[in-house]
C-alpha cells in the first residue's frame, strides 16, 4: 500500500514538474535563428516566432534586404485574385455587378515590405513611397501608367504599373486624408501593397 502511494505521489509530482517546465519552454525566445526563415511573401517573424504586425519591423525590412534575394514568386496557395475595377483593385464576389477593366488577374507579392493602412498606417509622402517600392521592386521596372482613385465614391487609393524582366507588377497606394480630414491627399501616403500578374 505505501508503494502504491508513494508511487503515485512521484507521478503526481513529475507531471506537475514536467508541465511548468514545458510552460516556461514555450515562454523561451527561439533560440535557432535558422529556423525562422525569411519569407518575401509573409511578414516578419519577432524574436518568439509570431508574426510582426507593426509597420516599423516592415520599414526595418527594406532597409536590411538584398534585391537580389527577391524571386517575387506570389503564394500557390492562395486562390484569391485581384482584378483591377473603375474604383480600383478589388477581389470578384458574387454580388459584384461590375466587371473588371479587363481579364488581367494579380496575386499579393512582397508581403514583408507591405504596409496595412487599415492595421498601422505609415505616414509618408508620395516621393518617400516611391522610393520605397524601387528597393524591393527588380532593377529593370519600367512605370507603365498610373491612375488615382482620390475622390471616386469615398476611395483614396492609387495604382502605379511596371513592367519588369520578372513580370508585369502593380503598386497599390493608399492615401490618407489631408490636413482638412475629408478630402484625400495624394502626398500623404498611408498603405502600400504588391501585386504581380498572374500568367
Amino acid at each position: 500500500m505505501k508503494l502504491k502511494l508513494a508511487i503515485l505521489l512521484t507521478t503526481i509530482i513529475l507531471m506537475v514538474g514536467c508541465t511548468k517546465k514545458e510552460e516556461i519552454q514555450q515562454k523561451q525566445p527561439k533560440q535557432v535563428k535558422e529556423e525562422m526563415v525569411f519569407d518575401e511573401n509573409k511578414r516578419p517573424y519577432d524574436e518568439y516566432g509570431e508574426e510582426v504586425k507593426s509597420n516599423d519591423e516592415v520599414l526595418k525590412s527594406y532597409e536590411t534586404i538584398n534585391k537580389k534575394d527577391l524571386n517575387y514568386k506570389y503564394d500557390e496557395n492562395m486562390s484569391t485574385y485581384l482584378f483591377e475595377f473603375k474604383k480600383g483593385i478589388a477581389q470578384m464576389n458574387p454580388m459584384q455587378t461590375e466587371e473588371p477593366l479587363n481579364d488581367k488577374k494579380y496575386k499579393e507579392v512582397l508581403q514583408a515590405f507591405s504596409f496595412a493602412s487599415e492595421v498601422n498606417p505609415i505616414r509618408v509622402t508620395y516621393d518617400e513611397a516611391i522610393e520605397l517600392v524601387k528597393k524591393v521592386l527588380p532593377d529593370d521596372i519600367k512605370k507603365e501608367s498610373e491612375t488615382d482613385y482620390i475622390g471616386k465614391e469615398d476611395v483614396g487609393t492609387g495604382i502605379i504599373r511596371y513592367t519588369s524582366s520578372q513580370g508585369d507588377f502593380i503598386v497599390n497606394l493608399a492615401y490618407g486624408f489631408g490636413e482638412d480630414g475629408i478630402t484625400y491627399d495624394k502626398n500623404n501616403v498611408v498603405g502600400i501593397t504588391y501585386l504581380k500578374q498572374v500568367v
